[in-house]
């Protein structure tokens, strides 16, 4: 592969940045005695050092907070002992919980559903659900 002009001068200006970074030897020398064993596990762990976890609880605004609520809340089911979260079980990338395709729903929990509980994970990608006769 042959760099032209500009994307050798970019490479050279790119490995030049990473080699002036400031920090470079501090991060590698070892942590002080006085640090939990939490934060040295996670410095040597190198998957923990990518993930980013919040610092605090997010505040959720009254309509999350009334979302939430009502995913988890049992009451609005016909059995009063299943809720969104059933199936949907955050633990399991909100998707079911056993490894039922179907899941039991109904009054009596005795009705399976005529489709596979899908994963809430890529809700947001996933094209929306629908029956087209049912839509005016």
């Amino acid at each position: 592969m042959r760099l032209r002009g500009g994307g050798l001068i970019a490479l050279a200006l790119c490995g030049a940045i990473v080699l002036a970074a400031p920090g470079r030897d501090e991060a590698r020398a070892a942590p002080p005695a006085d640090a939990a064993p939490a934060a040295s596990a996670a410095a040597r762990d190198p998957v923990t050092m990518w993930v980013r976890y919040p610092s605090a609880r997010v505040v959720l605004d009254p309509a999350a907070t009334l979302g939430r609520q009502m995913f988890f809340d049992k009451a609005l089911s016909a059995s009063g002992r299943q809720s969104c979260a059933s199936c949907h079980d955050p633990a399991h990338a909100y998707g079911p919980p056993n490894g039922a395709a179907l899941q039991p729903g109904g009054p009596a929990l005795e009705r399976l559903s005529t489709r596979s509980v899908p994963s809430l994970r890529y809700l947001r990608v996933t094209p929306q659900f629908s029956r087209p006769l049912a839509q005016p």
